[in-house]
């Protein structure tokens, strides 16, 4: 899983990405961050994570 983060630390962007596993392609809260999903390629979810200035955005695959 590739993870693009800013104003955030690597394990924070990592354990976001992770409370992903699970949900389908629901909105999540993780963090403080609040995740929205969008369709990708292939059946895999895109999530853009949002905390004012901060973001965290990861595709989500099926395999």
């Amino acid at each position: 899983m590739d993870i693009i983060a800013t104003g955030v630390t690597c394990d924070e962007a990592s354990a976001i990405a992770k409370a992903a596993e699970g949900l389908g392609r629901a909105a999540f809260k993780s963090g403080g961050f609040s995740c929205k999903p969008t369709d990708a390629p292939h059946g895999d979810t895109n999530y853009t994570c949002t905390k004012g200035k901060a973001r965290v955005t990861f595709r989500y695959g099926t395999a």
